[in-house]
């Protein structure tokens, strides 16, 4: 007998999965729940992707820095679409941000701090 507590795993996607020989649908309410208790953040499409223009466009434009300069100054591994989403401002994950700022204090040679190339 299944508990239908089931908990989904973080990679889990809304999909049929077998389980001791069971078979269990994992359903799209069971994997929302599990990422709000993970996250707190609700799943249902309420979070804002798209933050407008953010504050490192404006501080590469004053070192007439491109895309290409950044991630060329990068010692870690950061791509053209990474440096592209930031200046856009689309959200990008904590771990991504970090490599931005890194990568545009090693091309500029200043040290600026997260909060003054990101507004969120």
């Amino acid at each position: 007998m299944l508990r239908d507590d089931f908990i989904v795993s973080e990679f889990q996607r809304p999909h049929t999965k077998f389980l001791h020989g069971h078979k269990i649908v994992v359903s799209k309410q069971k994997y929302q729940a599990n990422l709000f208790y993970r996250t707190g953040v609700e799943v249902n499409g309420d979070i804002e992707r798209n933050l407008g223009g953010q504050p490192v466009a404006k501080i590469m434009a004053e070192h007439h820095l491109k895309a290409h300069d950044v991630v060329a100054a990068s010692r870690e591994q950061i791509t053209h679409k990474m440096v592209a989403r930031a200046v856009k401002g689309r959200r990008l994950t904590p771990h991504v941000k970090v490599k931005i700022l890194g990568a545009v204090n090693e091309a500029t040679g200043m040290k600026y701090a997260m909060n003054d190339l990101f507004n969120y």
